[in-house]
């Protein structure tokens, strides 16, 4: 036999080694991924992630796409307001991510706190029976307040207003 007929066995035996070795690593890299718990999602938007009738605690997001965790970061919120809980969102100075919030969600349902806007003052723009009105739907239930505490709540908002001026 001719080196000819060596030269194409040992190519074939080469190229199925290597698409042995290649098979071997798939099926080793699948078996990685079952073993570490994680699930592989299709493209798909980032909000799916979220849905209205899930469980969720705390949320962290981090690296990636900007926008995309930015995205994420308002249909978190979103979900927590529909559910009941106030979001409450820690950046590190990030505008773009404020920025996004403030055009999601809107001024009247967010307040941001930043180098700019260092304070969050619940009772400001809000008038006597707001305020009243919020002290009132604070209290737990079996502690009503009656009659002449009214008053007392209704002074404490007066006061509140004038020393605002």
């Amino acid at each position: 036999m001719g080196d000819g007929y060596w030269t194409a066995f040992g190519l074939a035996s080469a190229l199925i080694d290597r698409r042995k070795t290649k098979k071997a690593i798939k099926t080793a890299h699948r078996s990685n991924i079952a073993n570490r718990g994680l699930t592989q999602y299709r493209a798909s938007d980032i909000e799916a992630f979220f849905s209205d009738t899930d469980t969720m605690g705390n949320v962290i997001l981090s690296g990636g796409n900007p926008l995309v965790r930015a995205r994420a970061f308002a249909r978190a919120a979103e979900y927590a307001a529909i559910n009941g809980f106030i979001p409450v969102i820690f950046h590190g100075g990030n505008a773009m991510l404020e920025a996004h919030l403030q055009s999601y969600f809107g001024p009247q349902y967010l307040t941001v706190i930043n180098r700019i806007n260092p304070y969050y003052e619940p009772l400001q723009g809000l008038n006597n029976a707001e305020i009243s009105r919020l002290f009132m739907q604070s209290i737990s239930t079996g502690y009503e307040i009656k009659g002449q505490g009214m008053y007392y709540i209704n002074g404490m908002s007066d006061t509140i207003l004038q020393s605002k001026q």
